[in-house]
Parts: C-alpha cells; structure tokens; sequence
C-alpha cells in the first residue's frame, strides 16, 4: 500500500500534536546528547514544558518570521520541520537566511522520505521569500541527521564548541 504523505503549513490547533513529536524528539536527543552538555537539551517532557511548548508554537504559527509546516499521513501529523527567518549579520550586504530550528519525523515513519520532503518543502518556500541560504545547527553525534542533511545537499560551514564551566 502506497503511503499518501501531504506536507502543509501548521495550523493552531496542531499544536497539541506537534507537542507529541517533540516528546519523542527529547527522548532520542537525550541519547545521543553527550552527558557533559546535558544542560543545553531540553529533555523533560512534563506539564510546565507541554503548557509553554503548545503556547509558543500557537504563537510560531502566527508569526511571519517563522515558517512551520508538518507532514501528514492519513490525518495524522507524523512530522514537522521549524525555520525562522532574519538577516545574515556578519555579512556587509546582509541576506535573508532561513534557518532550519527543528525537524522531526515519528520513528515509526522514518526512513520513508518524510524529512526531505519537509525540507524540499521549506526551501522551496525559503526561495519564495527571498532567502538566499538555507542553515540548521546539529548535533556532532547525531549520525542519522547529519547524513540526512548531507543528502540534501547541506554542508560543514561552522562549527560551535563549546566548553563546560565548572
């Protein structure tokens, strides 16, 4: 059977059901964070973050800085992908820049194409509105994003490092 995939800007009220993609986002994030740097992932999953996660991405959605599509499949969201818009300001002509926040798709539908059609998707409307480059921050031991990316054509161009303060 042939999986129907449709890919569509966020609506309020899938908010709630993006909250539920981010829980599982938080989990694997934690097993791939390093133990060191534990404080820069968001990982609990209680009511205070669920209240404040459905409250900001109510007010994400409005926002026209902020492109947030998800990925459907019979009527169930089983991905979403975050980009925020601005000005690149290292730069003495500053061009627009769509950043790429978070993408994630439900385990159970990975590894079927999902990702990349959000990201397909997001570029297209990144082009669309004048962008004229298209970034994301990952994880160094997030093997499975990092080759994702890769393959749809993203490359090293900075690197953060970070150092623990005791």
């Amino acid at each position: 059977m042939v999986m129907k995939i449709k890919i569509r800007k966020a609506k309020k009220e899938d908010a709630e059901k993006i909250w539920s993609l981010e829980v599982e986002s938080r989990k694997w994030h934690k097993k791939i964070t390093d133990k060191r740097y534990a404080l820069l992932n968001k990982s609990h999953v209680d009511i205070k973050a669920r209240r404040e996660f459905i409250k900001y991405t109510r007010e994400d959605i409005k926002d026209k800085k902020i492109l947030l599509l998800v990925a459907v499949v019979n009527s169930q969201i089983v991905g979403h992908i975050f980009v925020r818009f601005r000005k690149w300001m290292w730069s003495d002509k500053p061009p627009l820049i769509a950043k790429i926040g978070d993408l994630t798709v439900l385990k159970k539908f990975g590894r079927k194409g999902i990702a990349s059609m959000l990201i397909k998707k997001a570029e297209e409307i990144a082009k669309k509105r004048g962008a004229k480059y298209f970034y994301l921050g990952v994880w160094t031991t997030n093997k499975p994003a990092r080759k994702l990316y890769e393959k749809n054509k993203f490359e090293d161009f900075h690197r953060e490092m970070f150092k623990r303060l005791k």
